[in-house]
């Protein structure tokens, strides 16, 4: 019994696929790189978020992480090296040149910066990272790539590579909508309360893209998103049910073929692609969405021999 157990759990670890889930991963964080990296820098705004106050920063750091403490401290000229790294990263990333090197100093970019002022970050800091270190191991530059160009002569490539990395992507997604969604346990969330958090969110100019006080009299919409929103995230893990169903079609069970007929992986990505693009158009979240959309790929099933 448990040798059984214990070699359908190695297999399913040990499960090869074509890469382009990954692929599109690898990208996709790529540009949540640049975004990350170069808006802040563009802006004007690096200087005063991670410059010391003695070079013109909004604070003084009395501790630094170790990146910017080997280089020299918080000084332009460390700032703006740290910052070029970061963005040659993604940049490295997009294109699939040397993807594992550059998800390990772009993940190394992320935790400094990070870590230099919290204030000026959030959860989306771990997301991308995470996500950074999952590609350190796996080869995502196997197609969609200039690898796959110089090494087959074609963009795309069959060329299969490891299933669990794509698997621990979902995982996290999953757990990162599971943990919000149950940590809204108040009436502003709830469907038997107000249901009336995203409205006050949408009141906040630290949060709000626009002035949202016209769409007062359209307020109900939002509440039916509330109510969506957090049953989607509550409820979530509930796919890796779904998902399981529609894998194993050959299997019996009433229940398994009642949830067949419905096309929920589809289902499931549209409702979350499209409510992380509202997000992005009604509020400021920073990379919060771009890193998020980027886990989608990996719901991307594997292409049939």
């Amino acid at each position: 019994m448990i040798s059984t157990l214990w070699t359908r759990w190695v297999s399913f670890w040990n499960r090869k696929e074509h890469g382009r889930a990954m692929a599109g991963v690898r990208i996709s964080i790529g540009i949540t790189l640049l975004y990350t990296f170069g808006w802040p820098w563009l802006a004007g705004a690096s200087d005063a978020i991670w410059l010391d106050a003695d070079f013109g920063g909004i604070r003084s750091y009395h501790r630094e992480p170790w990146l910017f403490d080997l280089l020299g401290g918080a000084s332009p000229k460390v700032l703006y090296s740290i910052l070029s790294a970061g963005l040659l990263s993604g940049l490295c990333l997009i294109l699939g040149i040397f993807p594992r090197i550059a998800a390990l100093i772009g993940m190394i970019v992320m935790n400094n910066l990070a870590w230099h002022n919290s204030l000026a970050g959030g959860g989306h800091d771990d997301l991308i990272e995470n996500v950074l270190w999952i590609l350190v191991f796996t080869d995502s530059a196997s197609t969609y790539s200039l690898s796959a160009k110089f090494k087959t002569g074609s963009w795309t490539a069959d060329t299969e590579i490891s299933t669990w990395p794509r698997y621990l992507l979902l995982i996290q997604l999953i757990m990162m909508y599971t943990s919000t969604g149950w940590q809204k346990l108040s009436s502003h969330w709830l469907p038997l309360g107000d249901m009336d958090a995203l409205w006050y969110i949408l009141q906040q100019p630290t949060w709000a893209r626009m002035d949202m006080q016209w769409f007062a009299p359209y307020a109900w919409t939002i509440q039916v998103a509330v109510f969506f929103v957090w049953f989607f995230e509550a409820f979530a893990p509930l796919i890796f049910l779904l998902l399981y169903f529609e894998n194993t079609p050959e299997k019996s069970g009433k229940l398994r073929t009642l949830a067949n007929k419905i096309p929920w992986r589809k289902l499931f990505c549209s409702f979350g692609i499209s409510m992380h693009c509202i997000i992005s158009l009604g509020m400021v979240v920073g990379p919060f969405s771009l890193a998020a959309l980027a886990h989608y790929f990996a719901f991307i099933p594997p292409k049939k021999k």
